[in-house]
């Protein structure tokens, strides 16, 4: 009986706490693990196909301002991410340097730094089919 009430408790908790952040833009912390994937996985990519340089550009701090919104459709949820990067030149050329070792570059100090906005949105059934992101510097 107790562990009943508990459960029913926990699920109540967690149904509450998902649909308060239903339609609702919450901000998210520099650290959060989905946001630094993102970061990581779509934003560098896309942001260096915008600026369109030989060598690397990379974070060049721990700040994204980030936000995030789930929207349900369809009986789905659609998550869309909002963050800003600081971006710096590294010492890392694209065509010899991997983009999954992006993290191992250090930063050309001497280089200009460019803000860049990302736009990254998804469906959670069918995330790499839905992905579609924007970026802006």
């Amino acid at each position: 009986m107790l562990f009943q009430a508990i459960s029913l408790t926990l699920s109540l908790f967690i149904l509450f706490s998902q649909s308060a952040t239903i339609d609702r833009t919450i901000s998210v912390k520099d650290n959060d693990p989905i946001l630094l994937k993102l970061v990581y996985s779509v934003g560098i990519h896309r942001i260096n196909e915008v600026i369109g340089d030989s060598m690397w550009w990379i974070p060049a701090g721990p700040n994204y301002s980030a936000t995030r919104t789930i929207t349900p459709i369809s009986g789905d949820r659609h998550f869309t991410w909002v963050f800003k990067v600081l971006t710096q030149k590294s010492m890392c050329s694209r065509s010899s340097v991997p983009e999954s070792n992006v993290k191992n570059c250090k930063l050309d100090v001497s280089a200009g730094k460019r803000i860049c906005s990302v736009y990254i949105s998804y469906n959670e059934k069918n995330e790499k089919n839905t992905m579609d992101s924007e970026v802006y510097c």
